[in-house]
């Protein structure tokens, strides 16, 4: 869903994925709220704009956790701790449908 959701906002998905997108929307509140955060999001930054300043990039030590937790399928990179959404959630709130 996620993968997705960016051409959906912009308005470049085909017409048979916007579709099917829109369907499992309906079904799945879950992704409903993600669909809704990334509006929100980007209406905000519409609104008021944002620049990224250099003393805000991240650390080298982050990206390379986060690369590596992709790497993973999501695990938690070597020495770090599972954040509070991963511990709390244990699966249940995310998106059980196949198009999500």
């Amino acid at each position: 869903m996620s993968e997705k959701t960016n051409d959906y906002l912009d308005g470049t998905l085909g017409f048979w994925p916007r579709a099917n997108l829109r369907m499992h929307l309906l079904l799945c509140k879950h992704c409903r709220a993600f669909v809704g955060q990334m509006q929100a999001t980007i209406r905000f930054i519409d609104r008021h704009g944002y620049t990224l300043m250099p003393e805000e990039q991240p650390s080298q030590p982050l990206v390379e956790a986060f690369r590596q937790r992709a790497a993973t399928g999501g695990a938690p990179a070597a020495g770090m701790k599972p954040d509070a959404a991963d511990a709390s959630n244990k699966g249940e709130d995310r998106c059980s449908q196949p198009n999500g």
